[in-house]
This record gives structure tokens, sequence and C-alpha cells, in this order.
């Protein structure tokens, strides 16, 4: 998605998720500003970091 796109849905009040895997831990990573990615929390387990991300989408407020 270009940047236009991304902003005025960010200035609408959306906030856009990431899951990010690394061999450390697994992390889901949100963004509110454009390009500026912010840990939201880290998770042990793919299924515990599945369960947080399916809760959050039933939000009307995250886009994944």
């Amino acid at each position: 998605m270009e940047k236009k796109s991304v902003t005025k849905l960010q200035e609408a009040g959306y906030i856009f998720l990431r899951v990010d895997e690394r061999e450390d831990a697994i992390r889901i990573k949100y963004s509110d500003e454009f390009g500026v990615w912010k840990t939201l929390e880290k998770f042990k387990t793919k299924a515990a970091c599945r369960r947080k991300l399916d809760a959050l989408l039933e939000e009307d407020k995250y886009l994944f």
C-alpha cells in the first residue's frame, strides 16, 4: 500500500499490525505513524501470538 493511503487510514485512527518472528522471540508490532513500527507484545509461542492477534483483529481499529 502506498504512503498516501496508509497515512489516510492512520489519520482516521486505524493501526496496522504485523508479526515479527525472530530466533529470540515472536512479536506483534504496530504502526500508527507511517514507516515507524513499535513492539506491542512479545510471545514465547506462535500459538499465543496468533490468539492475541485474533483478539486484536476483532476490534475495528486494527488492520493486518
